[in-house]
């Protein structure tokens, strides 16, 4: 121990523990822990300093060179392999790069597949001898991978990013095949041999077109962006490479002369519409109809009427156009009644808004006149008796009673 830069006490011991306990002071702290043994960025240091490294100059050296393989690859793989071999020979030659995928299977029994797992254990145990992976593309173009032993891997890894980027190094070796590019290829060739259209390039261009983006598809078969279009299409409808589905055949059963009169009598009857006076239909020429009734309402009708008519869906058909006209403003019992009606209950209305202030009695003189217009146009006829002769009766309501309307009755009424 020092005090005022000068040693005064030696403490010697067995452990960092044993050397603190013979100090006598703050016995509730540990030896380790004032050392700074047990700091984790102490004990990571350590570990790493306990990891077996080999340089490539020291590979004839069995004893490092086993710590290496015992550490590194020993669980992952055969325990026949001459695997100190491969390092002595490397060492030995002239060259500093290696394809370490070819290398490695000359180390292995023929049928011998290396996993994954072996092989990343490989890597390790090239990364800790000295080596350095060079190679210029990813794992997703090749499977072959270079490797370099020199100590100044910067040379070696600019010479094959060079000859790859100038095409003069090829990823695949001659004598392995490609599977992607004879797959693309041959793809490539069935489109052009096909002519164009639904039963050529685009049946087969379905095959793959739903797998594959827009841009992968453009780039590998050469082929414009619209034509891929139209073949993810044809999967989705035909299916994948399949044959055109046919068109079922649309089959349109037109309504009979019977059904066809009973539409027309029930189109005509004056309970269910009215027939306008002066307005004729541009397309069909008939006069146009007014109906009293909601096209649902007036179906109902027709249902019990013509229990064995037209369906539902007929009916309404029947109603199109501009003959049949349904207007929620129709008010009178003729069509230049309604109109004039009409026009007047507006004017009604807009007289309410002027005069009257209160909304509240706004609300109730314009829901009067609203109920009024509806009775004129629904239930004002039923309340009107005419003869066989087609004169009118008396009525002593002289709301209804149009002879008193034309001046033709001298009857009392009685409300």
């Amino acid at each position: 121990m020092y005090q005022d830069f000068e040693l005064r006490y030696t403490y010697t011991g067995n452990s960092p523990n044993d050397v603190w306990q013979k100090v006598g002071v703050l016995q509730e702290h540990r030896g380790v822990d004032l050392f700074g043994i047990s700091h984790p960025q102490i004990q990571t240091f350590i570990q790493t300093q306990l990891i077996p490294r080999c340089p490539p100059d020291e590979w004839h050296f069995i004893n490092k060179m086993q710590a290496l393989w015992s550490y590194h690859l020993r669980k992952f793989t055969l325990a026949s392999i001459k695997w100190n071999e491969f390092f002595i020979e490397w060492y030995n030659e002239t060259k500093t790069v290696v394809e370490i995928t070819t290398s490695l299977k000359k180390l292995y029994p023929p049928n011998y597949i290396i996993k994954e797992r072996e092989m990343r254990a490989w890597r390790t145990m090239l990364n800790h001898a000295g080596c350095t992976n060079i190679t210029p593309y990813t794992r997703d173009v090749s499977p072959y991978e270079f490797w370099t032993r020199s100590g100044d891997p910067s040379c070696d890894r600019e010479i094959l990013h060079f000859l790859y980027t100038s095409g003069f190094l090829h990823p695949f070796p001659g004598q392995y095949r490609n599977d992607g590019d004879i797959f693309w290829n041959c793809f490539h060739q069935a489109l052009e041999a096909n002519k164009k259209g639904y039963d050529g390039k685009r049946r087969i261009l379905s095959i793959i077109a739903e797998k594959f983006s827009y841009n992968i598809l453009m780039e590998k078969l050469k082929i414009a962006q619209g034509t891929i279009f139209e073949a993810k299409k044809y999967a989705r409808i035909n299916g994948l490479g399949c044959v055109v589905i046919e068109k079922p055949i649309r089959k349109v059963k037109r309504i009979t002369s019977e059904q066809k009169q009973q539409f027309d009598s029930f189109s005509q009857d004056k309970a269910h519409v009215i027939m306008s006076s002066y307005k004729t239909d541009a397309k069909t020429g008939q006069p146009v109809v007014y109906l009293k009734n909601t096209k649902n309402l007036l179906w109902e009708k027709f249902k019990e009427n013509f229990p064995n008519g037209i369906k539902r869906t007929t009916f309404y058909t029947q109603l199109m156009g501009r003959q049949y006209i349904y207007r929620e403003d129709l008010g009178g019992l003729c069509s230049t009644c309604s109109t004039y009606g009409y026009e007047t209950f507006e004017e009604i209305i807009n007289l309410i808004k002027e005069k009257i202030n209160d909304v509240e009695l706004q609300d109730i003189f314009s829901q009067r006149c609203h109920f009024l217009k509806c009775y004129l146009k629904k239930e004002y006829e039923e309340h009107l008796v005419v003869t066989g002769y087609g004169i009118t009766s008396h009525d002593p309501c002289i709301n209804h009673c149009l002879l008193y309307a034309f001046g033709e009755c001298n009857t009392p009424h009685t409300h």
